[in-house]
């Protein structure tokens, strides 16, 4: 007769050999498991970012490329217009009916180019002797009585100082009529040349102001199609395109003055001032930065450097230190996205299978092991 008694000593003897057994085999199991996902995903994780830095610094630099035939043909048609006849035949003999034939090239150019706010030719005293108005879309001359004084403005000041063929480029600016922000804002580059005559003696400016719509239109593009945010500040950390449409061109507002990259991300900011391109990781999440150079841009690189006041083609003032930033921003959270990044949730399910079959082979050997002890019994 079996001996209840006797048996369950052995039950519990049995039982708690297989648990050992069990605990001996499963957790260093689950710990080489979590030791090996640990260390997959943070190569993964490493690979990811790498990879993200690359292609975001990639894109910017694509971006940047489109800005330069925007500026290389703006340059391109300040030298052409310089150089034109009927602007010479003026000079030479100052007649009306060469000032219309003048103004005639000039307005069909507007037509044509359709990327210019205003075009003018200014004499060396700083008067406005022909101006033509884009008028969105519909180009017309500004009559005689309504052309004003522009001797005391940058643009002018600036390139009347130029040598032949060199040129200048204003900041990034709003459109303004008499220190007035033009109704919509209009993002506008101007830029302008020194005119001299045959005798190369100088006797005035032409100045085109450009529609930076068609640099700024890419880069909002760009930033309404992906998970990114894009950034467009000046040198002093301004957004020309920003968060917010009441973020951009602070310094142009006076309620705007503390609408800066700095007031935003102010460590970020550091570190993007102070470097000319490169990457930062924070709790924002992932920005990317380049710097670039609207004026040098342009410039073949043997000529870049030869004046020594300055880029040549760049009047003196703004040389290198007229640049802009462009920056991306990867928020933390699309980093952490795990519809962007899966791995982390997939290694969770594959991590729970294993841990599954573990525990089952774990448990499975120690059963007959318990039987053979119960029968020798």
């Amino acid at each position: 007769m079996h001996d209840d008694r006797s048996s369950a000593p052995l039950c519990r003897e049995n039982s708690g050999n297989r648990r050992k057994r069990f605990l001996l085999f499963f957790l260093p199991a689950i710990l080489l498991l979590g030791s090996l996902s640990v260390v997959f995903y943070r190569q993964e994780s490493g690979a990811r970012e790498q990879l993200l830095r690359a292609n975001e610094m990639s894109l910017l630099e694509n971006q940047l490329e489109t800005l330069k035939p925007t500026l290389k043909a703006v340059v391109g048609d300040l030298k052409l217009l310089a150089a034109q006849q009927t602007l010479h035949a003026f000079l030479d003999r100052g007649t009306d009916d060469s000032l219309r034939a003048l103004a005639a090239d000039l307005l069909a150019f507007s037509t044509h180019r359709r990327i210019y706010d205003r075009i003018r030719f200014i004499d060396r005293q700083g008067m406005e002797i022909i101006r033509i108005n884009y008028n969105a879309g519909v180009p017309g001359r500004v009559p005689q009585d309504e052309l004003q004084y522009a001797g005391n403005r940058d643009y002018f000041v600036n390139s009347a100082r130029l040598k032949v063929g060199d040129f200048s480029m204003s900041p990034l600016t709003l459109s303004n009529e008499r220190g007035r922000i033009t109704q919509p804002p209009t993002p506008v580059l101007t830029c302008g040349i020194a005119v001299f005559d045959r005798a190369g003696q100088q006797r005035g400016v032409i100045i085109l102001t450009c529609l930076a719509d068609r640099l700024l239109q890419p880069l909002k593009k760009l930033s309404l199609e992906n998970r990114r945010a894009i950034y467009l500040v000046n040198r002093q950390g301004y957004f020309l395109l920003g968060p917010t449409p009441q973020a951009e061109w602070g310094f142009l507002y006076p309620d705007r003055k503390n609408q800066t990259f700095q007031a935003r991300f102010p460590a970020a900011w550091e570190r993007i001032a102070a470097a000319e391109k490169g990457h930062i990781s924070g709790g924002a999440g992932l920005f990317t930065f380049l710097t670039f150079y609207p004026q040098l841009c342009v410039l073949e690189p043997s000529r870049a450097f030869l004046n020594a006041d300055g880029p040549c083609g760049c009047y003196a003032g703004q040389k290198e230190d007229y640049y802009w930033k462009l920056v991306s921003l990867v928020p933390a959270a699309s980093l952490h996205d795990s519809s962007a990044f899966p791995l982390a949730r997939n290694l969770l399910y594959l991590n729970t299978l294993f841990v599954v079959l573990l525990a089952v082979a774990a448990w499975l050997p120690a059963r007959p092991a318990a039987r053979d002890s119960t029968n020798k019994r």
